[in-house]
């Protein structure tokens, strides 16, 4: 049983790193259309990038947790804390 659970927590991680890689690629495609604008506020468009980096490390960072092996043997573990958006 616990074979299963370690081949389940390896998918998820890589998946994980797959999604991390695509998105990247995706707030770089952002970014680089807004500064294609007339007239771009690049204060506006580091703030942004700056969001969404945060974002997306705070989305890593939760479903790694998720990963966890204590977590994942009793997802009720998990703290609420975890689900911040800031």
């Amino acid at each position: 049983m616990e074979n299963s659970f370690d081949a389940v927590r390896a998918m998820m991680l890589e998946n994980v790193e797959r999604v991390g890689f695509v998105t990247q690629i995706y707030v770089d495609l952002a970014v680089r259309i807004m500064r294609l604008f007339p007239g771009a506020n690049e204060e506006l468009i580091r703030t942004s990038r700056n969001t969404f980096d945060r974002k997306v490390q705070t989305n890593e960072r939760l479903w790694r947790g998720f990963c966890m092996p204590r977590i994942f043997r009793r997802p009720s573990a998990f703290r609420s804390s975890t689900f911040s958006l800031s």
